[in-house]
């Protein structure tokens, strides 16, 4: 682990001074609320919420009186599909549907939600993942209420303006995010974000008298997935395990630790740095362990936390 200190420094502490700084609260669905920001270009939603049953749900971006529907972004679990249209003057244009077979939301899972205005459409991302553009039918000064309704429950909704989206070509991906409270098991898609320089960020704690904490980067949102990397805490062994499960089958465990930093009840830091030919871990700002890669980055596509613990906030910082 040779020049970490220099390699901290350089690599992730400028990342954490990029954390965003949100305001949270709790609503229940159905939400109509005034949208606080003009809408123009530039303006960036950002909402955050939890995904309840399999039942269809929707958002709409609507004119002072409620009549007319700019955007309407409609989530559909027994059709696979995500429908986006407007409906002017009581009547509904062409459907959008594409692309088919492709739901970014898991129910019983938190979701975050970017929705970007710019000249020519509302670019939306789905957990830091560019998912769609919508062209404007409706004048988007005209928009002026923000509607939510179905089965989720609603965190947190942030109207910002992200000066480095303002360019319609620029990406949802490049700024921090943060996921505050989620429950556990907890599963995030981090597909075509996990490449090097990537950085991961949980602060936490473990229960009283914890056994196990694991933190996995997995190719599915399943059981029996593959785990390029298993980092797993072990308060009954006093040991901090790292393995890869490829092919249902666990490689060569690696064990060697400097240290046992984590305690019962007590708040700690941990950091994943991606680098070309391994991850960096740091603990509480003191640089950890190393793990060389063993499958491609490319296979893994979730991030997932379990174990005894309550995890404050994750953040994810390209």
């Amino acid at each position: 682990m040779s020049n970490w200190p220099d390699k901290y420094v350089s690599l992730i502490a400028p990342k954490l001074e990029q954390l965003p700084k949100l305001l949270f609260y709790s609503n229940q669905t159905p939400y109509s609320e005034w949208i606080p920001e003009q809408v123009k270009p530039g303006l960036l939603i950002d909402i955050r919420g939890r995904v309840k049953d399999k039942a269809s749900r929707q958002i709409n971006f609507l004119d002072e009186l409620k009549e007319e529907i700019a955007f309407h972004f409609n989530p559909r679990f027994n059709e696979r599909c995500v429908a986006r249209n407007s409906c002017l003057n009581d009547e509904w244009g062409e459907e959008e549907e594409e692309p088919r077979n492709v739901l970014p939301f898991q129910c019983g899972y938190p979701f975050q939600l970017l929705i970007l205005v710019t000249h020519e459409c509302y670019k939306v991302a789905v957990n830091g993942i560019h998912f769609i553009e919508f062209n404007h039918r409706f004048p988007y000064t005209k928009v002026k209420y923000l509607e939510i309704d179905g089965d989720v429950s609603v965190e947190n909704i942030h109207y910002g303006k992200d000066p480095a989206t303002l360019d319609a070509s620029s990406s949802l991906l490049s700024k921090p995010y943060s996921i505050y409270n989620p429950e556990l098991p907890f599963y995030h898609l981090i597909a075509e974000k996990i490449v090097p320089g990537f950085m991961i960020y949980i602060n936490g704690a473990p229960i009283d008298d914890p056994c196990r904490i694991t933190f996995n980067f997995k190719k599915m949102a399943t059981e029996d997935s593959d785990i390029p990397f298993h980092f797993d805490i072990r308060f009954d062994e006093g040991s901090v395990v790292r393995n890869t499960l490829e092919n249902y089958e666990w490689g060569v465990e690696e064990r060697a630790i400097p240290s046992f930093p984590f305690s019962s009840a007590a708040n700690f830091d941990l950091i994943f740095l991606v680098q070309n030919k391994k991850f960096m871990v740091v603990v509480d700002g003191k640089p950890y362990i190393e793990y060389t890669h063993r499958i491609a980055l490319t296979d893994i596509a979730f991030f997932h936390i379990e174990g005894d613990l309550n995890v404050f906030s994750v953040s994810f910082c390209d």
